[in-house]
């Protein structure tokens, strides 16, 4: 009877972890890794953790569904560095309606917490694209923890970005490295927009500190980008990704950073 207890305590337990290495393909020119390969390797996680919960990709289509990521905040210590073995783990905090949070924390080979994360995600139906409420998709099958739920401030709203008195600092077309099987641009795109239109004297002597990421709606092959960028103070900046024809927002990124004396 305590061997059957014990399996099922492991078979239900909240958190789950996969380990990485930080190879040379996936890092910049300070040897950090870039950050959308650190979002893909989270969402891989989460992935592998709803596939085990049989709450994946693969289940919800057959109810006509899907998952999308509404919001994103990351805080780094630090990130990972060329050669890193990094343990990213993932749990699930308690749904609220139609949003479910998402946690992850990132250690390095020390053990060593280097990233923290907090996320939003919802159930769209594949028709209209209307959210879900989530116990009705998925029940309450999934196992949760509300470790890691007052990370961030609840809802990681980011405030309107106003373009009025501001110029683009960016304008690109969405190519097809951009989107992925959905068809739309990926989620991790986006921060590697912002990060690019950034001049390269700010990158090499500043660290991201915070990133906190609102998604709005889906960018297309063959729609053109601009991004805005306000500077509320020397650390803290709130961007927008904007359609150049329609205005429509695909996203808004809230980033802090800070500065180092010297590039490493």
């Amino acid at each position: 009877m305590y061997f059957c207890q014990t399996i099922q305590n492991l078979i239900m337990t909240p958190f789950f972890s996969k380990q990485f290495e930080v190879g040379s393909h996936l890092i910049d020119k300070k040897f950090d890794i870039r950050l959308p390969y650190l979002l893909g390797y989270m969402q891989e996680v989460a992935e592998q953790h709803s596939a085990d919960q049989h709450v994946a990709w693969e289940d919800l289509q057959k109810k006509n569904t899907f998952w999308t990521l509404y919001r994103m905040g990351l805080q780094f210590e630090q990130f990972p560095h060329w050669h890193d073995t990094i343990d990213i783990t993932t749990w699930a905090n308690t749904p609220d309606h139609l949003i479910q949070p998402r946690c992850f924390e990132i250690q390095n080979q020390r053990q060593q917490v280097i990233v923290k994360a907090y996320s939003l995600w919802t159930i769209l139906d594949t028709i209209n694209f209307k959210p879900q409420i989530v116990s009705d998709i998925v029940g309450d099958i999934i196992p949760c923890s509300d470790k890691g739920k007052d990370l961030f401030e609840k809802n990681l709203k980011i405030p309107k970005v106003s373009i009025s008195d501001a110029s683009p600092i960016c304008t690109r077309e969405v190519l097809y490295s951009d989107i992925d099987t959905n068809n739309h641009v990926n989620n991790t795109r986006y921060v590697g927009w912002l990060l690019d239109s950034y001049a390269l004297d700010f990158l090499e002597t500043h660290h991201l500190k915070t990133i906190i990421i609102n998604y709005t709606s889906q960018a297309h092959l063959g729609d053109y980008y601009e991004i805005y960028t306000q500077i509320k103070d020397c650390n803290t900046h709130f961007s927008t990704i904007i359609d150049r024809k329609t205005n429509e927002e695909f996203c808004k990124i809230k980033t802090i950073w800070t500065g180092i004396s010297q590039p490493r």
